[in-house]
């Protein structure tokens, strides 16, 4: 007696599945479906496509937790961690607000920056009257520079 190796459609994280696999719970081993995960997940694969094997989908896991892709942007705040091009979820950024010299961090989740409290005031040496920024760049030292008006 043999038996037939088969995965299921139930994969962690997948909405969707190829449309003529849909009517079937299985798929056989060897074979090749298209895949999407759920909105927040990004697929592993890098052609949207799991193959069957003998130890189960491949690649597995199929879908994992979007990577924050830009930096966030915190107004009146001096980011102290490294600068990357790609957060991964879960990763923390700390940043010192520059009126208060208090610190917190920043989080990644599911692609998107989640933080724990804003800063207040004006950064550097700004006068009271300054109100308003009117440039912005970011130095070769990894700082940003504000120049008020």
């Amino acid at each position: 007696m043999t038996l037939s190796v088969t995965c299921s459609k139930t994969a962690e994280n997948v909405y969707s599945w190829e449309s003529s696999w849909n009517r079937r719970n299985t798929v056989d081993i060897d074979k090749t479906v298209w895949y999407r995960c759920y909105r927040e997940y990004k697929e592993t694969s890098p052609t949207g496509r799991a193959k069957c094997t003998r130890r189960g989908w491949e690649p597995n896991p199929l879908c994992k937790e979007k990577p924050c892709t830009t930096q966030p942007r915190i107004e009146n705040g001096e980011m102290l961690s490294d600068k990357k091009t790609q957060y991964d979820h879960g990763e923390s950024l700390w940043f010192r607000c520059e009126s208060e010299r208090t610190t917190f961090r920043v989080t990644c989740q599911s692609g998107e920056w989640k933080k724990e409290k804003s800063c207040e005031g004006k950064w550097g040496n700004a006068k009271e009257e300054d109100t308003e920024i009117r440039t912005a760049y970011l130095a070769p030292s990894g700082k940003f520079i504000f120049a008020y008006t």
